[in-house]
């Protein structure tokens, strides 16, 4: 499974700030019998005073699916690696332009 895939432009946050983090919270605690993810991005940093990171990934797995799981935490591990991704990614125009960039 990618992580384009789940998500829905309500599932990303532009100009994204760490603080921000217990809206994204609330989104991952509506029942776990899929991967849920809630995605954050901001070209200027999620940390206030920080240039990276610029892409903050959470989210929550069912406890019986460890191989979606690990698939799911490769994929993240891939993009972040991908700095013309990333770059597209945080860049993007609105959240629907960043689930696309997070496709390619």
């Amino acid at each position: 499974m990618r992580l384009a895939e789940l998500l829905q432009p309500g599932d990303v946050s532009i100009r994204f700030q760490a603080s921000d983090l217990s809206a994204a919270a609330s989104k991952l605690l509506r029942g776990v019998n899929q991967i849920i993810a809630a995605v954050g991005v901001n070209p200027d940093g999620v940390l206030t005073g920080r240039r990276e990171p610029r892409i903050v990934i959470a989210f929550v797995s069912p406890e019986a699916g460890r191989e979606e799981h690990l698939r799911f935490l490769s994929e993240a591990a891939r993009l972040s690696r991908d700095p013309s991704r990333v770059d597209r990614i945080v860049n993007a125009a609105d959240e629907g332009a960043a689930i696309e960039a997070m496709r390619a």
